[in-house]
C-alpha cells in the first residue's frame, strides 16, 4: 500500500520551489530504502508529496527531511543544466575552443581563443570607430533536436536574432567585447 510523505512548499523547502524530477533523483540516489513511486507537486495546495510503495522507516524520513532541506533553487538549476549539457553539441568551429561546464548558478563558458568565429563563419572584428559586443548563448535547435552554443554580434544596439526554429535556453552565458579596430575577444565582467 502506498504512503505519501507531505511537505509544505513554502514552509519546508528553503527557496519555496520544488522540481519533482530533481527531488525524485535526489531520493533515488540517496540511502532511502523504501521504494519511491514518485513526487507530486501541487502549487495551489502548497504541497509536495513523496509517494512510496511502502511505509518509509524513521531513518528514511530523516534522510528525506535532509533532502528537502537541501532542495534549493541553486541545486535545481545545476541539475537541469547538467541535463542540458548531456545533450549539448558544440558546433565544430567551437568544439576545441570553448569549455562548457555547470555550476550551481548555471552554465559557465570559458575560452582561450583570440578570435571567435560567429554563425556566418566571419571573424569577430570591431569597427574601427566603435567597440563590438558579442553574446554567447545556449540555444535549442528544434529541427536537429540538439542544444548549441551560439555567438551573436551586437548590431544597431541589439544582438542578432535567433535563426528560425531555434529557441533561447540561456542567453546570458557570457558577454564579450572587441575594442575598436581590434580582434581580441575580452570577457565582460
Amino acid at each position: 500500500m502506498s504512503e505519501a510523505i507531505n511537505y509544505s512548499i513554502t514552509g519546508d523547502f528553503p527557496d519555496q520551489v520544488v522540481a519533482s524530477d530533481v527531488l525524485e533523483e535526489q531520493i533515488r540516489d540517496s540511502a532511502i530504502v523504501a521504494v519511491l513511486e514518485g513526487v507530486n507537486v501541487s502549487v495551489g495546495d502548497n504541497q509536495a508529496s513523496c509517494i512510496f510503495e511502502t511505509t518509509p522507516s524513521g531513518g528514511d524520513i530523516t534522510i528525506l527531511d535532509g533532502l528537502v532541506a537541501a532542495h534549493t533553487q541553486a541545486l535545481i538549476t545545476q541539475k537541469h543544466t547538467e541535463e542540458l549539457l548531456k545533450k549539448l553539441v558544440l558546433p565544430a568551429n567551437y568544439a576545441s575552443d570553448l569549455d562548457v561546464s555547470s555550476t550551481a548558478s548555471g552554465l559557465v563558458v570559458t575560452t582561450t581563443i583570440a578570435e571567435l568565429q560567429i554563425n556566418d563563419e566571419t571573424t569577430v572584428t570591431a569597427d574601427p570607430s566603435e567597440t563590438k559586443y558579442v553574446l554567447i548563448s545556449l540555444v535549442y535547435d528544434e529541427p536537429q533536436d540538439l542544444f548549441e552554443i551560439m555567438a551573436f554580434e551586437k548590431t544597431t544596439g541589439e544582438y542578432a536574432d535567433l535563426p528560425a526554429d531555434h529557441y533561447l535556453v540561456q542567453q546570458n552565458i557570457s558577454e564579450w567585447y572587441v575594442v575598436a579596430g581590434g580582434d581580441t575577444l575580452v570577457e565582460v565582467t
